[in-house]
């Protein structure tokens, strides 16, 4: 019996190996893989480099590429009829991919791991999910009760991070400027929200001397880029590797932070943080007027607490006053850091139910053997 894996970025495949490695010995696995599937065992057809880019800006320059491989990985779906089709987030591809192949007339079963985004925008997607898929496995508990209304099966398995995050092993490694209290900032993993994210970070540092600086480098790819900015800013900074991301969090008095599943990270570690989302024009166009995107929170902690536990400042909102002001709070007012760590620990305790990797595995085993 086979199993074909589309993990179209580097976080689809590490929580796609964690959930397919009890798997691997049993089943057959293959498909668009990075560096962790391989380590299971399974074998690369196409490989998460092909994907990895951001915004809409992006994926339009990138169509062509895209189409190309599009089609190229569903004709070897077709060739190939895997009794199971597991599409790991990257939800528009995976809607796309899962109808495709359903009009093509494959048979077999097609779960996607990691919702997409229904509360947030495009709830028509629903139907096509319902349609197309046999099973959906949540990572976010609210998830489930917007599917009440569907015949879809959709199961709750927890948050990878977590599993993740119990296995971790405190460090010693890094070595810090000083004995200043440290703000950590987390700029992003890709370049243009690393470039916008620490280009407003660090200008919103500039006048503060009651702390250091150190900064998350996502990847050595992005490196060199994170250098030239804060060459370019006149500030100081050590360069944290993401060997050693947790200890940094660890280590932190604050944060400033991109949005994403960094902000469970830090909340894990009790970190107050100021989360910003700088947006170019026509991203933040597109987001407001045309996918009409209008959330009461932006970061998963805030929407998981159902409160205001991180700051958050989005698109037009992410000025440099705005996340100043914020900063000089944090560095004063103990309270208000006392409040955001209340928070996270809310967020901890509602994640920490469920054990994802476990639960997830259980699932697609029973899939694959028609349980």
């Amino acid at each position: 019996m086979s199993l074909f894996v589309v993990a179209g970025e580097k976080s689809g495949d590490a929580i796609g190996a964690k959930v397919l490695a009890p798997l691997s010995k049993q089943f057959s696995i293959e498909g668009v893989i990075g560096p962790k599937l391989k380590e299971i065992g399974a074998k690369e057809l196409f490989s998460i480099d092909s994907f990895g880019v951001m915004g809409f800006v992006d994926v339009l320059k990138s169509l062509p590429r895209f189409i190309f491989l599009f089609h190229k990985i569903k004709k070897t779906i077709l060739k190939k009829n895997p009794k199971v089709v597991l599409l790991i987030d990257n939800a528009e591809f995976s809607l796309l991919l899962a109808k495709s192949l359903r009009k093509k007339g494959f048979k077999g079963k097609i779960a996607q791991l990691v919702s997409p985004s229904v509360w947030a925008w495009r709830s028509s997607r629903i139907k096509i999910l319902e349609k197309n898929f046999d099973i959906l496995l949540s990572i976010l508990p609210f998830e489930k009760s917007y599917f009440t209304a569907s015949s879809l099966r959709v199961e709750y398995v927890g948050h990878p991070l977590i599993d993740e995050l119990k296995d971790y092993k405190p460090q010693n490694e890094v070595c810090f400027l000083g004995d200043k209290p440290i703000i950590a900032l987390f700029p992003g993993s890709r370049k243009k929200e690393t470039c916008l994210n620490l280009t407003l970070q660090l200008k919103a540092l500039k006048n503060i001397t009651s702390h250091q600086i150190a900064i998350s480098v996502a990847s050595k790819k992005i490196l060199p880029l994170i250098e030239k900015i804060l060459k370019e800013s006149n500030l100081e900074a050590t360069l944290v590797f993401p060997e050693n991301r947790f200890e940094l969090m660890q280590k932190a008095d604050f944060a400033l932070s991109k949005l994403g599943t960094v902000n469970l990270e830090l909340a894990f570690f009790n970190v107050p943080t100021i989360t910003t989302f700088p947006l170019p024009k026509i991203e933040e166009f597109l987001l407001s007027r045309v996918f009409k995107v209008f959330l009461p929170h932006y970061s998963l902690v805030n929407l998981l607490a159902r409160r205001r536990v991180f700051p958050e400042y989005v698109g037009s909102f992410a000025k440099l006053d705005h996340v100043e002001r914020e900063i000089k709070n944090f560095c004063t007012a103990k309270e208000l850091k006392e409040w955001s760590i209340a928070g996270c620990n809310l967020v901890k305790k509602i994640l920490e139910e469920h054990s994802f990797s476990s639960k997830s595995s259980h699932i697609l085993t029973n899939l694959l053997l028609d349980i």
